[in-house]
């Protein structure tokens, strides 16, 4: 998930994807990957995803280039809405 599109309040998150997998460069590989593993999750997982973090290089471009990405260990999300075709979801926290 985008780091800029996370949005902490209290104890709890929200997460409003802008732009689906979209990516480039090296990147580029995984937007499929992206739709295949949230399809995935919502099936087998009742939903829940554990949250990885991306950053990007340009937080307005589309697509987006990773600066750097890493594993949140504390924030499991639900995901509550996917748009299979965009790859643009909604997350929160159970």
């Amino acid at each position: 998930m985008w780091e800029d599109e996370i949005v902490h309040r209290g104890s709890g998150a929200t997460y409003r994807s802008r732009f689906g997998p979209a990516l480039k460069g090296k990147s580029q590989k995984v937007s499929n990957q992206w739709r295949a593993h949230l399809e995935w999750a919502i099936i087998h997982c009742n939903s829940l995803v554990r949250v990885v973090v991306l950053k990007a290089n340009d937080s307005q471009a589309n697509p987006r280039t990773v600066d750097s990405c890493y594993p949140d260990d504390s924030l499991v999300m639900r995901i509550t809405n996917f748009d299979v075709a965009s790859g643009v979801f909604e997350a929160c926290t159970p």
